[in-house]
C-alpha cells in the first residue's frame, strides 16, 4: 500500500474567481505523535517531509480559495493507546494541524474543529504495521465558506 499525497484541484470561474477542492485529504502521524506538550511550532519534528508538503499543499489551497473550507478531524490507532488516550491523541492531532493552518495564514472562517474521533471509523482493520500505519491520521472534510464569513 502506497500512500497517496493530497491531490488539489484548482479551477477558474468565468468570473475569475478561483474554486478549489481536496481529494485523499489525509496526513499521517507517526505512532504516539504529537505529544501533549507539542504544538504547531514543532510540527518539523512531528510530521516527516512528504506529510508536511501535503499539509503546505492544503494551506496553499485554502489561502488561493477563500470559498473553501475544511473541517479537520484526527483519527488513532487502536493499538498505540487506550481508547480514553485514543481520543485525546486524535484530538491533539487535529489541533495541532488546525493551530498550523491558523498561524500560517489561513483565515478562521476556513477552519471547523479540531475534532477527535479516536479509533473511530478505522480505514483499515489493523492487522500489519503498514495497516495500522493508514489509521493515525487527519482528515479534511472540504465545506463551502460563505462569502459573508470569507470577508
Amino acid at each position: 500500500m502506497a500512500r497517496i499525497p493530497a491531490m488539489i484541484f484548482l479551477s477558474l470561474s468565468a468570473a475569475g474567481f478561483a474554486h478549489a477542492s481536496l481529494d485523499i485529504k489525509t496526513i499521517h502521524f507517526p505512532e504516539g505523535k504529537p505529544l501533549t506538550a507539542q504544538t504547531a511550532s514543532d510540527i518539523d519534528t512531528v510530521l516527516d517531509v512528504e506529510e508536511r508538503r501535503t499539509l503546505e499543499a492544503i494551506r496553499d489551497a485554502l489561502q488561493q480559495s477563500p470559498s473553501l473550507g475544511v473541517e479537520v478531524s484526527g483519527y488513532a490507532d487502536k493499538n498505540e493507546c487506550s481508547i480514553s488516550e485514543c481520543y485525546t491523541l486524535s484530538l491533539r492531532r487535529a489541533r495541532i494541524i488546525v493551530d498550523w493552518l491558523s498561524t500560517h495564514g489561513v483565515p478562521e472562517a476556513q477552519l471547523k474543529g479540531p475534532v477527535g474521533e479516536s479509533v473511530d471509523f478505522p480505514l483499515y482493520e489493523g492487522a500489519t504495521a503498514e495497516e495500522r500505519s493508514f489509521n493515525r491520521r487527519v482528515h479534511f472534510e472540504a465545506y463551502t465558506v460563505e462569502e459573508s464569513e470569507a470577508r
